[in-house]
């Protein structure tokens, strides 16, 4: 089976693999073992796998993530692992991820570099996302979310698409969004907000969705952005 690239044993009951298992298919890229029966105990002998691209996970038994997982992988492109029962996770340094899914989770703490993070369908209620150079989509949606203070986003000057819709948010700092000026797409549906945010370093947003909050008043400047050559009027 050394010649094997792709393998799905999703919907199975698997637990585990040995590791001669795992050495008998060194040049897989694409697995997918989602609906299954593993746990974080589960991936020990995953470092063997040099080649693999694209790890799926979602529905198993994973409660934890932590920085020496698949640290050896250094090829993973996209790793999905949603629906466990993941409450903390701390990423070490996959060198190639680019694509990361966590959502329907119990997820309060993460940190890592990647392109595209979703962490909506948690129960995370503050944020504050050490340096994220890279990402460029936000997904954290359908949390509990209270407050966006100064540095919930200051980490993330790429960002480019935000989606905090379904939160509890009933206030945001003048400086929540100072740092991202890349943000084309703010999504604040089904939240609190009582005035709009401050969009004025948004210089590129073109999107803006404040549907279902308790908006009472416009602020007489709320939709001014500083003039640049994207944004001249």
């Amino acid at each position: 089976m050394t010649n094997l690239e792709n393998l799905n044993l999703r919907s199975n009951e698997l637990v585990n693999f040995t590791l001669e298992t795992i050495q008998a298919i060194p040049n897989i890229r694409e697995f997918n073992l989602g609906y299954n029966r593993f746990t974080e105990k589960s991936l020990e002998n995953f470092n063997h796998l040099k080649k693999l691209k694209y790890l799926y996970l979602s529905n198993n038994f994973l409660t934890k993530f932590e920085p020496n997982m698949l640290d050896e992988n250094e090829e993973l492109f996209r790793l999905e692992i949603d629906r466990n029962h993941i409450e903390i996770l701390e990423f070490g340094s996959i060198k190639n991820l680019d694509q990361l899914r966590l959502d329907y989770n119990k997820i309060k703490l993460i940190t890592k570099r990647t392109n595209s993070l979703n962490i909506a369908n948690n129960i995370i209620e503050s944020i504050h996302f050490e340096s994220l150079p890279n990402l460029k989509q936000l997904s954290l949606n359908n949390n509990e979310i209270k407050l966006l203070d100064k540095n919930s986003f200051s980490q993330l000057p790429n960002l480019e698409t935000l989606n905090l819709r379904y939160n509890q948010i009933s206030r945001t700092h003048p400086k929540a969004f100072a740092s991202n000026t890349n943000l084309a797409n703010l999504d604040l549906r089904y939240n609190n907000l009582t005035t709009t945010p401050d969009i004025s370093e948004l210089k590129i947003l073109n999107t803006l969705d404040l549907y279902n909050n308790k908006l009472t008043s416009l602020p007489n400047h709320a939709f001014e952005r500083k003039l640049n050559e994207a944004n001249p009027l």
